[in-house]
């Protein structure tokens, strides 16, 4: 064996041997997850945010239906209002795949 290949028990035998390790991929994907996570995080208090004022106006919306001046202008934030409230409660919710839940359900029965 010469002395300038590396034991073969160092590096395994395939079509990267050449190719020196680096840790730029790795620092690639753990940046990419941290980024993620924080988006999700910003996300889910947007929707908080959102879910809490509208409760707010939609209180305020149906204590002014009584009044026959703001009926329509009421009931039209009254509708707009619980819509933006339905989609937030639905972006706050975690989604899982069916696939993955088929595969916990078979993991379980084991």
């Amino acid at each position: 064996m010469s002395q300038n290949q590396p034991p073969a028990a160092e590096h395994p035998a395939g079509p990267f041997q050449g190719i020196p390790e680096r840790n730029t991929a790795d620092n690639m994907l753990r940046t990419a997850q941290q980024h993620h996570v924080q988006l999700s995080s910003l996300a889910d208090t947007k929707a908080n945010i959102i879910i809490t004022v509208s409760s707010i106006v939609m209180s305020l919306a149906l204590g002014r239906l009584n009044d026959p001046k703001l009926m329509a202008s009421a009931a039209t934030l009254l509708v707009f209002t619980l819509l933006a409230l339905i989609l937030a409660i639905l972006a706050g919710v975690a989604q899982v795949p069916p696939v993955q839940t088929a595969r916990w359900a078979a993991a379980a029965e084991l």
